[in-house]
């Protein structure tokens, strides 16, 4: 089945493959899984306890993996199957997580490669 739409919050839902075009030209094409590359995922975390945070991440090797600090947030980027595993060492460690989320979407793939 082929489907066109703008609406890539549900695309990504239900296609298994994706062709971006742009101004009528083939961007990308491949697999949705592929596309999004779980091994460098964006995860997001929200705290309010800044300076813990920065003496965890300056003890542990979860520092290598910070991509952008601005106040209470966080961005990182790693593979997705270890945000239990950042979690749980965050809480062990007594920082206060607000939020911890996965921000890679579709939406925001399309927007890198598309935007000149």
């Amino acid at each position: 089945m082929l489907v066109s739409s703008h609406l890539l919050n549900e695309m990504e839902m239900v296609a298994d493959s994706m062709l971006i075009i742009n101004k009528g030209r083939k961007v990308v094409e491949g697999r949705v899984k592929d596309l999004l590359h779980p091994e460098a995922s964006v995860i997001e975390l929200t705290t309010h306890m800044q300076d813990a945070t920065l003496a965890f991440l300056n003890n542990t090797g979860w520092g290598t993996y910070l991509k952008m600090h601005s106040g209470d947030i966080f961005r990182f980027e790693f593979n997705k199957q270890r945000v239990a595993e950042f979690n749980k060492q965050l809480v062990e460690s007594g920082i206060e997580v607000s939020s911890l989320a996965l921000v890679n979407s579709l939406e925001q793939f399309f927007l890198s490669q598309t935007q000149a």
